[in-house]
């Protein structure tokens, strides 16, 4: 096995022992309806294990931290957010920071999904 693929199972692995069930909410943007003036969105929700904690300024800029992000970190088996999607921790909402979405990689694969979530 490649040192990528070691290190993709290691995270698949550690993860769920030492993170929590998060909830990720996929949101697909759908159609603008001109006679609404409104665009309907789609959303689908999906439970994984990440790890959470305090952002640092080691994966973001420290001038756009506030006391209530969070880092959630996840191994990249499971597909990458977009700026769209929202995290749900113990109930609380979490939008994705502008420039919040970092890929760690090994020989050019993606091993973890590192986001920053601001509180919605």
């Amino acid at each position: 096995m490649s040192i990528a693929g070691t290190a993709l199972k290691v995270a698949q692995k550690q993860i769920p022992k030492f993170g929590r069930a998060v909830s990720f909410i996929r949101v697909t943007e759908g159609a603008y309806n001109p006679a609404t003036a409104k665009t309907i969105n789609t959303e689908t929700t999906e439970s994984v294990f990440a790890l959470v904690e305090d952002v640092s300024g080691k994966y973001f800029s420290k001038d756009m931290i506030e006391t209530e992000d969070k880092q959630v970190t996840v191994s990249a088996d499971v597909a990458k957010l977009s700026m769209l999607d929202k995290i749900t921790i113990n109930g609380v909402t979490f939008t994705i920071a502008n420039k919040g979405i970092k890929t760690i990689e090994v020989s050019g694969v993606d091993i973890l999904y590192i986001y920053h979530g601001k509180k919605a």
